[in-house]
């Protein structure tokens, strides 16, 4: 019986053991699975963090200084801008400027309307002046003081009022003009022509013998060109109210550009009446 019963013990004791190395078995069959699920997440968690993009570290921002020097320079503009003294010479400037622009806007437009360029046509002022020349007319010449002796003037002739000539002044209100066939005499003075286009051979300069004795309103005008110019030998003298201005410069062709002499010098013996 004490052999049965060891023997008994002894079956039970190998049939735990067989129990425990099945349980075992099992236990490590269930296990192998889990752990290698495990170590493949924790390797994929390790490859998405070295695989995920940086994230840039913020920095703070520069705190802004002020700028004490532009901060200075701001006061001392506010400090000028603020001196009576300045204020007052700035509106002086103002005031400078202004009439400035005001003189040069006066003067552009008086010249746009006192001067006229006339084109010549004909003869009559050879040989200082000829046809297709431009002269420049001042229209203002005569507002404050009548023509003189020796200018040339553009004016409306009493036989054609919506023509314009251009001739040389000869006589003034007052004056007595003569004329013979070769001289031309101003109040008893005879005048030395050296603008005037010489008769040809055989031909008078004027065609007869006159006299005129002009009135306080009128003028006498010839033609350099004496013997092919109608002039107030033909149509009688001129009043100021017919004159359109004094002719001061050719100006075209610009390279024929010059002032018209006025030869005041040839006029100097004559007496006023």
């Amino acid at each position: 019986m004490a052999r049965r019963a060891e023997e008994r013990a002894n079956e039970k004791a190998d049939e735990k053991a067989d129990e425990t190395r099945r349980g075992d078995m099992v236990s490590g069959q269930s296990r192998k699975p889990s752990d290698r699920r495990d170590s493949a997440e924790r390797r994929a968690e390790k490859n998405a963090e070295k695989n995920a993009p940086r994230r840039a570290v913020s920095q703070p921002r520069p705190v802004a200084q002020p700028d004490h020097a532009a901060s200075a320079e701001s006061a001392d503009i506010e400090a000028r801008l603020s001196d009576p003294r300045m204020v007052a010479r700035q509106q002086a400037m103002l005031r400078e400027i202004t009439m400035t622009l005001l003189i040069t806007l006066a003067l552009f437009i008086g010249l746009h309307y006192s001067a006229q360029a006339v084109p010549l046509d004909g003869p009559s002022m050879q040989p200082g002046l000829h046809t297709n020349e431009r002269v420049l007319v001042n229209s203002l010449a005569y507002t404050f003081r009548g023509p003189q002796r020796g200018d040339v003037i553009v004016f409306h002739p009493p036989t054609a009022p919506t023509e314009r000539f251009i001739k040389r002044v000869i006589g003034l209100p007052g004056d007595t003009v003569t004329l013979t066939p070769t001289q031309v005499i101003v109040n008893g003075v005879v005048l030395s022509e050296p603008y005037v286009d010489l008769a040809p051979p055989g031909e008078s300069a004027n065609p007869e013998p006159q006299t005129f004795r002009l009135n306080e309103s009128q003028y006498f005008v010839m033609g350099d060109n004496r013997t092919n110019s109608e002039d107030s030998r033909f149509f009688g003298p001129i009043t100021q109210r017919e004159i359109i201005g004094q002719a001061e410069f050719v100006v075209w062709p610009v390279g024929d550009f010059h002032s018209i002499d006025t030869y005041s010098n040839v006029y100097t013996n004559v007496p006023d009446r």
